[in-house]
């Protein structure tokens, strides 16, 4: 099945104004847990994803650039015109020339311990250890929400070049009271 950014790639190889590209997309997948006074309120996973196209112009001794975003709402027939103008804006920088790097490949892992839980378990691995560490007499933790996530990565350009890496993290907001 061709996606938005197969098609992407193919009008910009097609444009004779677009001299390189370059897409970075990024997806999250997110397992939340959202706790208020101790009790599990919500439970949610959702995937986010992210497209950024830099397109390079070249232009008398310059070399321009210009970014758009694809949106999970853009449709096909938006991109011609989202090129044009990435393009026209593109001629309005006068960026010393350089090139882009050529035909490098790699696939990687950032080293975590993170992979060897199931998302949910490790959530509530880290609900328990937050509710165990409040320890202090009179104060209580009035809401906690736990996000763990898994980051997709991958950079490609028109020059060959493909990587992706694949990475966690976690983030914890809380919101203690006292009462005392």
């Amino acid at each position: 099945m061709k996606t938005i950014i197969d098609t992407a790639m193919e009008l910009l190889r097609a444009n004779n104004r677009v001299s390189d590209y370059k897409i970075n997309s990024h997806r999250v997948d997110s397992y939340e847990l959202y706790f208020v006074k101790g009790k599990l309120e919500t439970v949610r996973s959702a995937t986010v994803r992210e497209h950024e196209v830099t397109v390079y112009v070249d232009h008398d001794e310059y070399r321009g650039e210009n970014q758009f975003l694809i949106y999970p709402y853009t449709t096909e027939e938006d991109l011609p015109g989202m090129i044009d103008e990435a393009v026209n804006k593109a001629l309005l920088i006068n960026n010393k020339h350089f090139t882009l790097p050529e035909n490098e490949q790699g696939k990687y892992d950032v080293e975590s311990n993170f992979c060897s839980y199931h998302t949910g378990d490790l959530a509530a691995a880290i609900a328990e250890a937050v509710f165990e560490a409040n320890t202090v007499e009179n104060a209580s933790l009035n809401s906690v929400e736990i996000f763990i996530n898994e980051h997709y990565d991958i950079l490609f350009n028109s020059r060959g070049v493909h990587k992706e890496q694949r990475y966690f993290d976690a983030m914890l907001e809380t919101i203690p009271t006292y009462n005392g």
